[in-house]
């Protein structure tokens, strides 16, 4: 058996140390290397500012939300497509309160015209209103509109000239300047079917003039008279004189007060007149009591007089108004209204 040198051996010994302390330098250059690294990531982190951080976070929030949004509408588009055609299966369903499925509902009334009526019975009406399931009624305002517009022409009384007879029996044709009686086919469409559905048996037309309609010419049983031959004021009702006064009316030939049929336009107590005459010479003159019937033409009381009545309005009579004595202004003043009937002659 050979033995190698011991030099040999000790060269392998120092080889060996030698290997050793390499690897060991290896390790620690290996950590200061790894701790080299972690320092500068550290360090980047550090260099990362507050603010870039807070806009990192709201762009992060607005990426979140834009998902949601993306998430619902997508949600409803699909529930809008799905409704659509139960929609669409709704329309088709039939109305149980619908014309065709209601049933007829005829009925009975009067049309009052005075002391006149117009009779419906449930012939005429059957086909004008139905009751449906839900049980109110609908109406075919057609229908009810055509058969008022043949009363309207059966009733209606023209602006022109109308037979009057006065207190005392005499008979004249007098002219109708703004009184007339002309029926509101709408208003007189809505009594009617209201009064039918509440089961009355009389309803009244609705008239444009506002007044109640009288057989008497539309003039009715409830009037003032103004006689300019007699130079008097009359309360006519029920063909009978409930008051009468002397007047002053225009002054005759110049400012004679105009003869017709009026109507009130309007009551003033206390106020002033003014007006021009017709010299163009304007005036102003305080009354108590001031009734309007033909525009700038009406009765009043005149205090400036000291009598009325007989031929004083041939040579002083007024502007074209009705001068009366202050007590007979105030009792017509108390007995008439808006659209009371005034007759001129």
């Amino acid at each position: 058996m050979k033995h190698r040198p011991m030099r040999n051996c000790s060269e392998r010994v120092l080889n060996s140390y030698d290997n050793c302390k390499d690897m060991q330098t290896r390790k620690t250059d290996v950590r200061k290397f790894i701790k080299r690294k972690n320092m500068r990531f550290s360090k980047h982190n550090e260099q990362i500012s507050p603010g870039r951080r807070a806009v990192f976070a709201v762009s992060l929030i607005l990426c979140l939300i834009m998902v949601i949004c993306i998430k619902g509408q997508a949600v409803w588009a699909a529930d809008a497509l799905a409704g659509y055609g139960s929609q669409e299966e709704e329309q088709t369903e039939e109305d149980p309160n619908s014309w065709g499925n209601s049933k007829p509902a005829p009925f009975h009334i009067k049309i009052r015209f005075d002391e006149k009526f117009e009779e419906l019975d449930e012939e005429d009406t059957k086909d004008w209103r139905r009751l449906t399931q839900a049980g109110y009624y609908i109406w075919d305002n057609d229908l009810v509109c055509a058969y008022l517009e043949g009363l309207k022409k059966k009733y209606d009384t023209e602006m022109g000239n109308v037979s009057f007879t006065t207190h005392k029996g005499v008979k004249m044709m007098i002219s109708t300047p703004n009184c007339g009686w002309h029926m509101n086919i709408e208003m007189s469409r809505i009594n009617l079917e209201d009064a039918a559905d509440k089961g009355e048996e009389i309803v009244d037309p609705a008239w444009n003039s506002g007044c109640i309609y009288s057989s008497k010419n539309g003039i009715g049983k409830k009037y003032v008279e103004v006689s300019i031959d007699e130079q008097k004021v009359y309360l006519v009702e029920n063909d009978e004189i409930i008051f009468e006064s002397d007047c002053v009316t225009g002054t005759y030939g110049y400012t004679e007060t105009t003869k017709g049929v009026y109507q009130v336009q309007s009551k003033a107590s206390p106020t002033v007149l003014k007006d021009t005459d017709k010299n163009g010479n304007k005036y102003e003159q305080p009354v108590e009591y001031w009734i309007a019937f033909n525009g700038s033409q009406g009765m009043h009381d005149a205090t400036w007089r000291g009598e009325f009545g007989g031929q004083i309005y041939k040579t002083w009579g007024s502007h074209g108004c009705v001068n009366l004595p202050l007590e007979s202004a105030e009792r017509i003043y108390k007995e008439v209204y808006v659209y009371y009937p005034v007759i001129v002659y």
